[in-house]
């Protein structure tokens, strides 16, 4: 798929993490909850970098930009009125998928590594 903005691709990031999260959490689930009643699973974290793809997926904010992901869109606005996932701001500084995604500095990848724990 093609981004035309910052703001769709993350949207887009966060929609393929949350189609991956969900499903894991209902595993987990179906796995602990015989093991223990009083086991509460939160919903998945999602750590998003951009501020405008936040508001959009929580507030369901439809703009002339973002028409065009309609489905996309409402799904993963469902998915957080419903409580199934959180979505939190994390600094593009901060943020571990970056070193995989873009064009990074070594001393950028060596943070990267030191905060996943890879070590060679």
């Amino acid at each position: 798929m093609v981004a035309t903005s910052t703001c769709h691709s993350e949207y887009i990031a966060a929609y393929e993490a949350t189609l991956q999260a969900i499903p894991l959490q209902n595993q987990l689930e179906e796995i602990l909850t015989p093991l223990s009643n009083t086991i509460s699973l939160l919903p998945p974290l999602l750590c998003v970098d951009n501020e405008a793809a936040i508001a959009a997926a929580n507030k369901g904010l439809l703009t002339r930009q973002n028409r065009h992901f309609i489905t996309k869109f409402y799904w993963l606005h469902e998915q957080i009125e419903e409580g199934k996932i959180t979505v939190k701001y994390v600094n593009t500084k901060e943020q571990l998928a970056d070193a995989l995604t873009k064009p990074v500095t070594r001393s950028v990848l060596d943070t990267f590594c030191k905060n996943i724990q890879l070590h060679a």
